[in-house]
């Protein structure tokens, strides 16, 4: 599983291939990659190269950012697509909406739980918290993760433990 940077706006993704790492920047028009040997220099490395883009980019009036259509395929279960689908016109909307609210409510759940530990962060590293309105208890220790992987790392739990 890859590890996540962001900068500026953007994603990469940092992996471990044939002894290098690998830096991928998603979301961009081009295929953006770098590597390091150097384990040290990764973040470095990710920035400078999102700097580059962007100013290439700025230079031939060209909008960096990757266009998305709003269409991708999902694949699931036959059981979940079936009970979604009855879901779905039971409810007199189309699939395609019950999924785009769906993934709606995931990202707007992630958030509020990413808020609430921001709004902790203080306690956090060290703390045992509930958050009552889900049940979920999310041991958080002292470790080199940065606060945005701990705040990520805390909404999915809530995302995950609300839609259960």
């Amino acid at each position: 599983m890859s590890d996540v940077l962001e900068y500026k706006g953007y994603q990469a993704t940092v992996d471990f291939e044939d002894g290098r790492i690998v830096i991928q920047v998603l979301h961009v028009r081009d295929h953006l990659t770098t590597e390091t040997h150097d384990a040290s220099k990764v973040e470095a490395e990710f920035h400078a190269l999102v700097d580059e883009y962007l100013a290439d980019c700025e230079e031939i009036g060209k909008n960096p950012d990757k266009q998305y259509s709003g269409t991708f395929n999902v694949r699931i279960a036959p059981d979940l697509h079936k009970k979604c689908a009855w879901f779905a016109v039971s409810r007199q909307i189309s699939l395609n909406e019950l999924v785009g609210r769906a993934l709606e409510g995931v990202l707007v759940e992630a958030e509020a739980a990413a808020r609430t530990v921001r709004e902790n962060w203080e306690a956090a590293p060290e703390m045992i918290s509930q958050v009552s309105e889900s049940n979920v208890v999310v041991k958080l220790r002292k470790t080199s993760r940065s606060e945005d992987e701990i705040v990520v790392a805390w909404g999915e739990a809530i995302a995950k433990e609300r839609r259960h």
